[in-house]
């Protein structure tokens, strides 16, 4: 992962790792015949491509013998014929030779193909060809039949499925293009909403100069799990010498959760002018949200005020995971952020706690991915571990602390990351003269 040298102040976004004319008849006293299975009252127009007149003959009368529909037969006896037929439109189907005088094997099916792709064809081989005949239907022949085991009734049953077949694959292909058009414009739309979720962020180039001012650094990793989800995370301005940072995650992923998160940033702008006091903020947010999330839905939420005046840090929490405050002995200890999820109940009430933050101290603020996703052995990381992790990258650099943290939790957990994950790592170095 990779970062730059920075300064001991400021704001530092760690990144996520890294679709003519009729052809001649040679059987000119083939008549349409009489069927009724195929759905149709016009007759089904066959072109026969077979250079042996005896084997034409055959396919004529197996289907003068069947029941099944009126076929209308034209016969041409070699491929150039066929390309010049074929030129014509309203063909149903293709009777063909594999073995042709001007084109022979597999490469007369793929000719006939390049230019009538729509059409269902039928492939006739000798007894010999048996797996020439089931290369021809990996290639995209419907059917084929074996000259010489000519059936009564089996060319046309043959055609008939070679035309069902065509227009199943036909509408499947259908249907799979339409679905990847809505596939694409819904990736679209999650892009478009990916970027006004990350727009939501604190941008770096208001909020550095604010953090600089007051001798503190913020490192944010924020990666939605699906495109967009509803995590997020703002600042908020409580006076000269303080700033609150909070962050909620909305239960659920995708779309919803992030319609829900966009609901309350707008909210959080609207109450701004409860900033400086956290349990007041978060009352107000949980009334204001509670009548517009359907049953079951919530977030966990965490509000935290430093105050480099006072050399405090004050918060109101609702079910977030424990945030760790690192002070002077270099432990790690979690902050208490019992309360309700914002959603749960319009009655809520939200304390607001305080602890020393004191220059030098450092805030981890995470929400449940990091704690709950999985390693590859199935293991969690839990808070255990990431007080771990914590003690271990607290003590380099600062603008690098989070990279550290982030590099072993990847590690850890390659098997990847199944819920949006926001980090803040707030390190105060002093305020600047």
């Amino acid at each position: 992962m990779g970062h730059s040298v920075l300064p001991e102040t400021g704001y530092v976004v760690v990144p996520p790792p890294p679709r003519a004319t009729a052809a001649r008849s040679h059987i000119s006293d083939i008549p349409s015949l009489s069927i009724s299975a195929f759905a149709t009252d016009r007759p089904v127009r066959v072109l026969l491509v077979e250079d042996d007149p005896g084997d034409a003959r055959l396919v004529w009368e197996a289907l003068q013998h069947s029941d099944e529909a009126r076929f209308k037969v034209t016969h041409v006896r070699n491929l150039a014929d066929a390309r010049q037929a074929l030129e014509t439109p309203g063909w149903d189907a293709v009777l063909l030779d594999l073995t042709l005088p001007d084109s022979a094997g597999i490469g007369t099916l793929g000719k006939i193909q390049a230019i009538a792709r729509a059409l269902p064809i039928v492939v006739m081989t000798g007894l010999s060809d048996p797996k020439l005949a089931n290369y021809a239907l990996e290639v995209g022949a419907q059917d084929y039949l074996v000259k010489g085991d000519v059936s009564s009734g089996m060319v046309a049953r043959a055609i008939r499925y070679a035309i069902a077949r065509m227009k199943t694959q036909q509408a499947f292909q259908s249907l799979v293009s339409m679905l990847e058009a809505e596939r694409s414009r819904m990736l679209q739309e999650i892009d478009a909403a990916r970027a006004m979720q990350f727009a939501l962020l604190p941008r770096p180039d208001r909020l550095g100069p604010r953090l600089d001012s007051l001798g503190l650094m913020v490192e944010t990793y924020f990666e939605p799990s699906s495109g967009i989800g509803g995590d997020l995370w703002s600042s908020l301005d409580c006076g000269p010498d303080a700033i609150g940072f909070l962050a909620f995650d909305f239960s659920g992923h995708g779309v919803q959760a992030a319609l829900n998160a966009f609901r309350l940033h707008a909210l959080i702008d609207d109450h701004a002018h409860l900033a400086a006091s956290p349990g007041a903020l978060l009352k107000a947010l949980n009334s204001a949200m509670k009548p517009l999330l359907p049953t079951g839905q919530y977030a966990t939420v965490f509000y935290g005020i430093v105050d480099c005046a006072a050399d405090q840090l004050r918060w109101s929490a609702g079910g977030w995971p424990a945030p760790l405050r690192i002070g002077s002995s270099g432990e790690p200890e979690p902050l208490d952020t019992r309360g309700l999820p914002l959603g749960i109940s319009a009655n809520a009430t939200y304390e607001t706690l305080s602890a020393p933050f004191a220059p030098g101290d450092q805030l981890l603020l995470y929400s449940d991915a990091l704690p709950e996703t999985c390693a590859p052995d199935g293991s969690m990381l839990d808070q255990e571990g990431i007080v771990v992790l914590t003690a271990n990258a607290h003590s380099a650099a600062i603008g690098r602390r989070l990279h550290h943290l982030l590099d072993h939790f990847f590690a850890h957990n390659s098997a990847g990351v199944e819920d949006d994950l926001t980090v803040l790592w707030i390190s105060r170095a002093g305020k600047k003269s």
